[in-house]
């Protein structure tokens, strides 16, 4: 460990103290209003975009990644929807009742959550190709 001159720890020590108070960011009311108002989808919808965006600030590099991503999405909701097949409908069936009671409790939310992904993500891939076509 290398030793510091005190001239060197004061210095330290001044950047600490000028950068150390915490400074909370403000925001207009509209920017509270505008969160507000967002359902939880919607806010979902919101931060994915954003993030799309700024992960990937080339146009071509975002598309190809979301197709690719969708290519993923499309094959989770399949594996869900081939798990959904294995409930028997035969009410004499003995594990009717707790299929349908598990389907309920455990599988319709991943489920309808893989569904909502691929059409979200469909629909965000769609209207990218159009902004791009605005563009060319």
């Amino acid at each position: 460990m290398s030793k510091r001159t005190r001239q060197q720890k004061d210095s330290e020590e001044e950047v600490v103290e000028e950068t150390s108070p915490c400074k909370i960011p403000k925001f207009s009311d509209e920017t509270y209003e505008f969160y507000l108002k967002q359902k939880n989808w919607m806010l979902q919808k919101d931060i994915r975009q954003k993030s799309f965006e700024l992960a990937f600030p080339n146009s071509d590099e975002r598309l190809e990644f979301m197709k690719n991503l969708l290519r993923y999405y499309e094959v989770i909701e399949k594996e869900y929807d081939d798990v959904d097949k294995i409930i028997p409908l035969d009410r004499n069936h003995a594990f009717y009742f707790k299929m349908q009671e598990w389907k309920s409790k455990v599988l319709s939310g991943p489920l309808n959550g893989a569904s909502n992904d691929v059409t979200n993500l469909e629909k965000l891939i769609k209207k990218l190709e159009r902004e791009k076509k605005l563009f060319v």
